[in-house]
């Protein structure tokens, strides 16, 4: 009987070297420390509510949960490069990484398909959440119009509308607080 020959080890062949990816822009680190407008409301806000309105527990007074700053691209569905100015504009209003949004289903009379890319999305929680509403309040909106009916939008809806106009204020690379 002849005895089975052992095969020969191979050596495993070795991986093209390929160019390394452009690695995508790293978000903005956490701000450290507490935020100037989160400290005030611990301190100041949430005492003052609990006295007024005679909450026995601090979870009853109420607080913010969630920013979600939203960019609808119109124009994205004839020419989908429109949306990266979005996408990094929205990145440095928010300091990170937007969500692109597509369409849900198909629209003949907007020339929309389902799938398509039509917008961006940031959903801000914690500290950058209270960062970017400090920027918010302090900046955009006191030098605008739209501070006037500002209270009141927010009382009636809990929701605030705003378009872009003052959106270059909000870069994190040009407000900073000492």
């Amino acid at each position: 009987m002849a005895k089975p020959q052992p095969k020969p080890a191979t050596k495993p062949e070795p991986k093209p070297v390929t160019k390394p990816e452009s690695k995508p822009a790293k978000a903005a680190p956490e701000p450290r420390g507490p935020v100037r407008l989160q400290e005030h409301y611990h301190k100041m806000v949430v005492p003052n509510l609990m006295k007024e309105f005679s909450y026995t527990n601090r979870m009853q007074v109420p607080r913010l949960e969630c920013i979600v700053l939203n960019v609808g691209m119109g124009e994205a569905t004839q020419n989908v490069k429109l949306l990266d100015s979005a996408v990094k504009e929205l990145a440095t209003i928010s300091g990170q990484h937007p969500v692109v949004t597509r369409a849900r289903k198909a629209i003949a009379n907007f020339k929309l398909r389902k799938g398509l890319p039509i917008g961006a999305k940031v959903t801000l929680r914690g500290k950058r959440m209270y960062e970017f509403f400090d920027r918010l309040v302090t900046v955009a909106l006191r030098a605008s119009a739209i501070s006037k009916g500002f209270a009141e939008v927010l009382r009636r809806t809990r929701q605030l509308h705003a378009g872009a106009q003052g959106a270059a204020d909000l870069s994190r690379n040009r407000v900073r607080h000492g």
